[in-house]
């Protein structure tokens, strides 16, 4: 992971590839590995969609490109580029590239653009306008009543009772809570199963309301320079150099019951590479005034038996 970071921060952006921020999915458990990489938790949910018959909906068009706000630009004057744009209304010139290639697969950031084509500008103005309409929920303290929760969160009392009684029966103002009571404290006014958890890895044949809901974890890349990205250190702690796949440079297995076997040579091959001689461990002559050697004491299993050979030599005797 640490190396994929790192090439995605060395990468010189362009029309294909211009990233501000890496997301993945991840399980409960394993959300504080990739906190540890730098990753934040985001959230995820899906909302219920109302299925409406609506003649005028469903031969409505549909597009395949999702984007954040955009505004159209049409060039009105020769010699112009898609830099002068981005410079114009502080955006970054890729991300016009980006937005405007599937009309023009060509463009480049200095390219003279011909009267008439339009450009996809990025709305930064409307990019703080969005509102997060998912449902919020709080986890209330040990002893903690609804009143202060409302307190807290400068609602009406009344819509947070009526909003949390469905889940929490006989619910009152000054009911203790206890510690982790789920109150719901937004979008009083709808069900609470509007928004649901999402979860990325579902059977066929499972039921939403069983399956443990996924998370997404994000991390803003720090992008480097040109010389900056020359220096990776994770990419030369590495034992071997990286290379680009190509399957074509890995080599066929086949089947080895057809695989003819290679040819013997029957000429005797002559090694003569020159051996060492193996030294002779030579025993060392005892001088005739040296004593003997004292021989080593029985142990005491060798004792047990002696004795035990003998007990029953004296049990066999008649």
């Amino acid at each position: 992971l640490s190396l994929v970071i790192e090439r995605l921060e060395s990468m010189q952006a362009n029309g294909t590839h211009n990233y501000d921020y890496v997301v993945l999915q991840a399980t409960d458990n394993s959300i504080p590995f990739y906190e540890s990489m730098g990753f934040v938790r985001v959230g995820c949910v899906t909302e219920k969609e109302v299925e409406e018959k609506n003649e005028k909906n469903e031969n409505e068009d549909k597009t395949e490109v999702v984007s954040s706000p955009v505004f159209t630009v049409t060039i009105t004057k020769n010699y112009e580029t898609a830099k002068d744009y981005a410079k114009k209304y502080d955006v970054d010139v890729w991300d016009i590239i980006f937005l405007t290639k599937f009309l023009y697969p060509d463009i480049t950031p200095n390219a003279v653009l011909m009267v008439g084509t339009v450009l996809y500008i990025p709305d930064k103005s409307k990019h703080g306008s969005l509102r997060n309409e998912a449902t919020k929920w709080y986890y209330s303290e040990d002893n903690e009543t609804p009143r202060e929760v409302a307190k807290k969160f400068q609602l009406d009392l009344k819509d947070l009772l009526a909003a949390n009684r469905g889940r929490l029966e006989n619910l009152l103002a000054n009911s203790k809570l206890m510690e982790n009571t789920k109150l719901q404290v937004s979008n009083l006014d709808e069900p609470d199963d509007k928004q649901l958890p999402y979860c990325h890895w579902t059977f066929p044949d499972d039921k939403f309301e069983n399956n443990e809901p996924s998370y997404m974890m994000a991390r803003k890349l720090i992008r480097k320079t040109r010389a900056q990205a020359k220096i990776r250190p994770v990419e030369e702690s590495l034992a071997i150099k990286l290379s680009e796949y190509n399957p074509d440079d890995i080599p066929a297995v086949a089947n080895a019951s057809v695989v003819a076997p290679p040819p013997i040579d029957t000429e005797p091959v002559l090694d003569t590479t020159p051996k060492k001689k193996k030294k002779k461990s030579k025993k060392r002559k005892r001088h005739p005034d040296q004593p003997l050697t004292p021989k080593k004491p029985r142990t005491a299993y060798f004792c047990f038996l002696h004795n035990e050979v003998e007990r029953l030599k004296q049990k066999s005797l008649p």
